[in-house]
C-alpha cells in the first residue's frame, strides 16, 4: 500500500554506502520522506511513489483562468497538500474562498469552493473544480451547478 505523501521533504540524512555496504567518506544525502530514496541533486522529489503511483507537485500559488459566458475570470489559487488531501484558498475579486473537499490522485486534482452571490438573499453557489496537473500547468472544468460548467486553465506562479 503506498504511503501518503508529506507536505515536504524529510530532512533525514544518511551516509552513502558503497556496493559492499560500507559507509563512504562523509558524503550525506537528503532522503525523500515519501519513498525513502535519496533526493536527486537540486532538491527535486522523485515523481514515483512506492507501488508505482505518481507524486505530482500541486502545492503552491496558481493563476487560474475560467472561461465563462461573461468573459474570462481570473483567480489566484493557493494549494497545500497533505497526503491525498488538498487545502488552501481561492482568491476571487475581494473574496478569499476556502478550499473544501480537496483531493489529489495521480495527475488529477479536485476541490470545491462556496461563493455567496447575493449577501441579502444569501444565494450561494458551490463550484467543483476538476483538473489534470502537468508540471506548472493545469487544465480542467469548473462545475457551478445550475450556472453551468466552464473550462479552467492554470499556471503556477
Amino acid at each position: 500500500m503506498p504511503r501518503s505523501a508529506p507536505t515536504g521533504l524529510t530532512r533525514k540524512t544518511r551516509h552513502a554506502t558503497s556496493p559492499t555496504g560500507t559507509a563512504s567518506s562523509g558524503s550525506r544525502r537528503m532522503m525523500c520522506g515519501v519513498t525513502g530514496l535519496p533526493v536527486p541533486t537540486g532538491g527535486q522529489v522523485p515523481d514515483v511513489l512506492e507501488g508505482g503511483g505518481r507524486l505530482v507537485a500541486v502545492e503552491g500559488t496558481w493563476t487560474l483562468s475560467i472561461d465563462t459566458p461573461i468573459g474570462e475570470q481570473k483567480t489566484v489559487l493557493a494549494l497545500h497538500r497533505d497526503g491525498d488531501r488538498l487545502t488552501g484558498s481561492l482568491d476571487y475579486r475581494t473574496d478569499s474562498l476556502e478550499i473544501i473537499d480537496g483531493t489529489i490522485s495521480g495527475d488529477d486534482a479536485g476541490w470545491k469552493v462556496v461563493k455567496t452571490l447575493n449577501v441579502l438573499l444569501r444565494t450561494k453557489v458551490t463550484v467543483a473544480f476538476t483538473v489534470t496537473v502537468e508540471g506548472d500547468s493545469m487544465r480542467g472544468k469548473a462545475d457551478a451547478g445550475k450556472f453551468g460548467t466552464f473550462d479552467v486553465t492554470g499556471r503556477r506562479g
